[in-house]
């Protein structure tokens, strides 16, 4: 159970960063909705990825 876990959490953070530095090449502007927007999607596939496994 914690194994999942701490899988999930892995797979969630890589998913994070790829997503936050996408942005900031993309943009070239680290603004704020930005931050909230893939502070969202970190939750949403945290929460997705624990259902499954439930």
């Amino acid at each position: 159970m914690v194994q999942i876990i701490t899988n999930n959490l892995v797979k969630c953070m890589l998913l994070f960063c790829a997503v936050r530095y996408m942005c900031i090449i993309v943009n070239h502007d680290f603004t704020v909705n930005i931050h909230i927007l893939y502070s969202l999607s970190f939750v949403i596939g945290w929460l997705l990825s624990a259902r499954i496994n439930d």
